[in-house]
């Protein structure tokens, strides 16, 4: 295998920035898959736009040594910023404080972490899932997978909704679930059936009584998934199946007849 002769090379990137001027931002690039060479070449480049910083960081979330150039760049957005501060990963945000310092604390505080824990935390709360969707619509199927591994709670709540099904079956392989996420995942209508099959298999999951409660007063659960569990709920909790009318037929008369047996 030869090697390009520097001239070469180097008018070869000269180039391939010219050509990342002249593109519209909409443009697809398909960053992950540059060269490290052109890459960091670019993240270099005072030219580069902030539009490409923005994806490169997205990119970068498992190359430190790049991220760090990619933080370095005067063109880097304020909106990648806060998307980097989403992801909540030590590695990251050390990065962050590293190369941003008091700046970047505002923008962490908005996004990063595990949610607020100040005066109006509720409104917090709400404002950190607004800009974390705004941070998550923007991004393309194979970045949101990444995400869903390593996203702070407020990703999470959102990503585990996303209409690609891997993305959201991601979310369920992240480490920083907590049981109570769960739980509200089990409860909620906006989430596809195959994530709540994937809960309803997790024994671990399932030891948690409110967890099976919310699947099994799910409308979204399937009547195979809920039926085995109805089971485990104590008595005020299969009398309110028995009279609810959003779940299934199935399941309120397996609940009715659970009922019945333990009346006799």
């Amino acid at each position: 295998m030869t090697t390009a002769p520097s001239g070469v090379l180097i008018r070869a990137l000269r180039l391939w920035r010219e050509i990342l001027r002249a593109v519209p931002p909409l443009l697809p690039l398909d960053v992950p898959n540059l060269s490290p060479l052109v890459a960091r070449d670019l993240a270099r480049s005072p030219a580069t736009p902030g539009w490409i910083l923005d994806r490169m960081a997205v990119s970068a979330l498992d190359d430190p040594d790049l991220l760090d150039l990619v933080l370095s760049h005067p063109a880097l957005p304020q909106e990648t910023i806060r998307f980097l501060s989403s992801v909540g990963e030590r590695e990251v945000l050390s990065l962050l404080s590293a190369r941003l310092g008091v700046a970047v604390r505002g923008e962490m505080a908005l996004v990063g972490g595990e949610g607020a824990k100040e005066e109006g935390a509720e409104e917090a709360a709400e404002e950190q899932v607004r800009s974390a969707l705004q941070l998550v619509q923007r991004l393309s199927v194979g970045e949101r997978l990444r995400l869903a591994l390593r996203g702070n709670k407020e990703v999470r709540s959102i990503l585990i909704r996303d209409g690609a099904r891997t993305v959201a079956m991601n979310v369920l392989e992240n480490p920083r679930l907590s049981e109570g996420e769960i739980e509200q995942f089990a409860k909620s209508k906006q989430i596809g059936e195959d994530v709540l099959r994937e809960i309803a298999k997790n024994r671990e999951w399932c030891r948690s009584y409110g967890v099976v409660a919310a699947l099994t007063g799910n409308p979204k659960t399937p009547p195979g998934v809920a039926l085995p569990l109805l089971n485990q709920l104590k008595k005020k909790d299969l009398e309110g199946l028995e009279k609810n009318k959003n779940v299934s037929e199935a399941v309120r008369a397996g609940a009715k007849r659970l009922m019945a047996q333990k009346r006799t």
